[in-house]
């Protein structure tokens, strides 16, 4: 049965291709994908980069026969979300743009094997921040953008804020920041 799918990758069967993409093995796809950032379309971007991805694989001879396909195309499914989590990442999206959608949440007691778990929660956790940052005051922003991205010393944005005790503010922006990020439901006060 998984020479009769790698076979059919390979030779681009359509028959195969269909099976593989509307039966249980895209589901499963679409699913782990889903229960990661909740984003469909993102799931139907990862499912043709693994068929793709498998495609290639199967022809230089990356394949053991002797394993089993569906973990084989899982493992290549799990490796293709994580580098386009961390792509889509790289897209500079405004704080006025960024919206609930983009609380991804990170796997839930899910038992999954390797690695790569933990750098996709890292960059859930990279997202979770950067939506809580667009619900801050535009001075807390402002003051983060420069402390953290842009390596300015709380002096030097004092002076260009005109803020007498930088560090004081810079403490409760952050205060209010982690607050937001623990307890995303919740309507915190970004007055600052």
């Amino acid at each position: 049965m998984d020479s009769d799918l790698t076979d059919g990758i390979v030779n681009d069967d359509r028959r195969i291709l269909h099976r593989i993409y509307n039966g249980t093995i895209g589901d499963n796809i679409r699913r782990y994908v889903n229960n990661h950032n909740r984003n469909p379309e993102l799931a139907e971007d990862v499912l043709v980069l693994t068929l793709i991805r498998c495609k290639d694989l199967i022809i230089k001879g990356k394949y053991n026969e002797t394993g089993k396909f569906e973990a084989f195309i899982m493992g290549v499914a799990k490796k293709i979300l994580l580098e386009e989590v961390k792509l889509r990442s790289r897209e500079l999206v405004p704080y006025q743009e960024i919206s609930e959608d983009h609380l991804w949440r990170a796997p839930g007691n899910e038992a999954t094997s390797g690695g790569s778990n933990a750098e996709i929660e890292s960059l859930f956790e990279q997202v979770k921040i950067k939506a809580c940052l667009a619900k801050l005051g535009e001075r807390c922003r402002k003051i983060i953008q420069l402390f953290y991205y842009e390596d300015n010393t709380l002096v030097d944005i004092g002076k260009q804020l005109k803020i007498n005790q930088p560090n004081v503010t810079h403490h409760r922006c952050m205060k209010r920041l982690k607050k937001m990020v623990l307890n995303p439901r919740k309507k915190n006060s970004g007055r600052q």
